[in-house]
């Protein structure tokens, strides 16, 4: 077989030719590979961004260094964009905002391809406080930043020392919508499950959203509370209660409770800083805590703005916009004498009005209406509360079991079984609502609250209801709303002692 034979000139001009591509190379900047690469959106976003300087400088380095730049192509600005809603004309708008989004593709030293190794592994970025996770599985490379994961697809471009890998995502610092916050964050996977089961995945995934989301953990989520068949009852009325209609940053929370309007119409959400701590309060069932706040969605594009337009605040359990069990709606309205008198009962009682599966109406005397009872009857607390025959039959006439019966479905003089299989009867004058019982009567101080998303029906009573099997030393004569029938006038000795009870009874003091 013949061979060339290259004769010496051949080969000394091949040589300096070789020799004059790896010098062009060494001396070429970012920018000339960039513009040589036809990465003419990256071009132009570094442009204004007001970095063209720093990535013009000779033999690639940045401030001295040589470094390694995942560098988006076209195809991934344009990509990018449309994830969050708007166009690459939008965001080359951002202007001097882009800076700290091109700078977080930048790493402090320079990276080949072959030099990453299997598995994963943490890249400090230029842009302090955001990091870069770098993958290599079966020779892919991928780059993982909070809001983006991007595949290498052009390796190993020189700019002198400096390395440049195209990739096919804008690394973004902010999440694209809250779907994706929600899907990215493993913490949250229960949340994912929730939102994909409650149908609402589109509305959280549209980018446009200006909003905050009180996002639980799996654990709060998980856990078995005993609220959780509500929950899951209402998914759709829970989860849009976690999302406060407007961008609420930490900072912004003070110790002066403020009202949040949900995306959950009926019901509103309470936020604070107790201590050092963001706490927010929901209508029913626990308080919660953020754990990690201000985490970003999103670009204000529209404001020329790189801050977020959403933020997620993630929290410690589940935020319930509705009393989930009696118990727990008497405890929200502070009916002390109420709970007192409930676990003094039986077991049972308390366990019933416990139970978030319980149905029905419960007519419940505030600690006022206890204090006028106990007056009328010469009782004090403590007498009542170790009666416990009588105190079950008082609980029992204010409970209408297996119906929760609002207020405008009562109707004057309407009669309703109780509890305790006796009669009460329904008087409506003008707005004022009476129930009465056999031995008193007592007017609605608020009605219709709604407990198990209306599974049962609370209204605050400002009297207690006597039975006719009640036990005590009272008449039936005389009678009308709010009182017992011909109650004699208390003497001073039995006002203070009822006094004195109830104040032992509500945590001051020992009789």
């Amino acid at each position: 077989m013949a061979q060339s034979v290259r004769s010496p000139a051949a080969a000394l001009v091949a040589l300096c030719l070789v020799l004059s591509l790896a010098a062009a190379s060494a001396q070429s900047t970012i920018l000339q590979v960039l513009q040589a690469n036809n990465l003419t959106l990256l071009m132009a976003a570094v442009r204004a961004a007001g970095l063209e300087a720093t990535l013009n400088a000779t033999a690639g380095t940045v401030g001295g260094a040589n470094i390694t730049l995942f560098a988006p192509t076209d195809a991934a600005l344009t990509a990018t964009a449309s994830d969050l809603g708007t166009t690459p004309a939008a965001l080359l708008g951002l202007g001097s905002a882009l800076a700290p989004i091109l700078t977080a593709h930048i790493t402090g030293a320079a990276l080949l391809s072959a030099a990453i190794p299997d598995g994963s592994s943490n890249l400090a970025t230029l842009t302090t406080g955001q990091n870069l996770t770098v993958s290599k599985v079966n020779g892919t490379v991928t780059v993982r930043s909070l809001g983006s994961d991007a595949v290498v697809r052009a390796a190993d471009l020189r700019a002198g020392g400096s390395v440049i890998h195209l990739v096919d995502r804008l690394l973004l610092p902010v999440y694209t919508s809250l779907a994706s916050a929600v899907a990215r964050r493993p913490e949250l996977s229960s949340l994912l499950s929730a939102v994909t089961a409650a149908g609402l995945a589109t509305t959280l995934s549209n980018p446009a959203l200006s909003v905050t989301l009180f996002a639980p953990t799996n654990a709060a989520l998980d856990a078995g509370a005993a609220y959780a068949t509500a929950v899951r009852a209402n998914l759709t009325d829970v989860l849009t209660y976690h999302v406060a209609t407007s961008r609420v940053l930490a900072a912004a929370v003070t110790s002066t409770p403020a009202t949040l309007t949900t995306l959950n119409a009926r019901a509103n959400l309470t936020a604070a800083l107790v201590g050092a701590s963001v706490v927010v309060t929901p209508v029913g069932a626990t308080r919660a805590a953020v754990l990690a706040a201000d985490i970003p969605v999103g670009l204000n594009v529209a404001a020329n703005s790189s801050s977020p337009r959403s933020v997620i605040h993630v929290i410690n359990a589940t935020l319930v916009p509705f009393y989930t069990t009696v118990a727990n709606a008497a405890e929200r309205a502070g009916l002390t004498t109420l709970l007192a008198a409930v676990a003094a009962s039986d077991a049972a009682f308390a366990t019933a009005l416990a139970d978030p599966g319980f149905n029905g109406t419960v007519l419940a005397p505030s600690n006022a209406a206890f204090t006028a009872a106990l007056t009328s009857l010469k009782l004090n607390a403590s007498q009542l509360l170790a009666d416990k025959d009588n105190l079950r039959r008082i609980l029992n006439a204010h409970i209408i079991p297996n119906a929760a019966v609002r207020s405008s479905q009562l109707t004057n003089n309407q009669t309703i079984r109780t509890l305790a299989n006796a009669t009460l009867t329904v008087r409506i004058n003008g707005t004022t609502v009476t129930f009465a019982a056999a031995k008193s009567s007592a007017n609605v101080a608020q009605a219709d609250v709604a407990v198990g998303n209306g599974r049962s029906i609370v209204h605050v009573i400002d009297y207690v209801l006597l039975p006719a099997d009640i036990m005590l030393n009272i008449t039936t004569s005389g009678g009308g709303g709010g009182g017992a029938a011909g109650m004699a006038a208390p003497s001073l000795l039995t006002l203070l002692s009822s006094a004195l009870a109830l104040l032992a009874l509500l945590g001051f003091g020992k009789l």
